[in-house]
């Protein structure tokens, strides 16, 4: 299994989702893409409906992820980016 965070910061205010398997970027970072690229009015309930849960102890993030994805929007324009925790380049990579 391969888990992963997602932390979402709209407005300045920041909404951390854990999701506990399938968070490679070919399952996870599509989902999220869709999610964040088509009309986001719903995001909030896609985003738990593609299986990511709603955590209200950000900053402190599940110890066992793999990828933590990142999803800033400015102005209705989502950017989502990813770091893989395994790959030791410490680079945030663009979706």
């Amino acid at each position: 299994m391969t888990r992963c965070n997602a932390i979402v910061i709209i407005d300045n205010t920041i909404y951390s989702f854990y999701r506990h398997c399938d968070g490679y970027p070919e399952s996870a970072g599509k989902d999220l893409i869709e999610i964040f690229t088509n009309n986001f009015n719903n995001w909030y309930q896609d985003m738990e409906y593609e299986g990511f849960e709603y955590e209200t102890d950000y900053p402190n993030i599940h110890g066992d992820v793999e990828y933590i994805y990142y999803i800033n929007i400015v102005d209705n324009s989502p950017s989502i980016c990813y770091d893989d925790l395994n790959d030791n380049d410490n680079n945030i990579k663009l979706l």
